[in-house]
């Protein structure tokens, strides 16, 4: 399976535009969701100089329990 010239080079365009908005080393495509409503396309990439949130251990501002907790998790 492969991606029309136009979406290859529409993709090529949009990686290009996402490594240097947000100054990644390096990226790598892994492929394509095809979804009802719309595609979802998965990179993943190395960012430089990018912030870690609850890098700090801060459990209560990070959106996740603390472990052992009772919930809905």
């Amino acid at each position: 399976m492969s991606f029309g010239e136009q979406e290859a080079y529409r993709l090529q365009k949009s990686l290009k535009k996402f490594a240097a908005e947000f100054n990644a080393t390096s990226s790598r495509f892994f492929g394509k969701i095809t979804g009802t409503l719309s595609d979802y396309y998965i990179v993943e990439a190395n960012v430089e100089g990018g912030d870690d949130e609850g890098a700090e251990g801060d459990e209560k501002e990070s959106g996740f329990d603390a472990k052992g907790a009772t919930g809905v998790n």
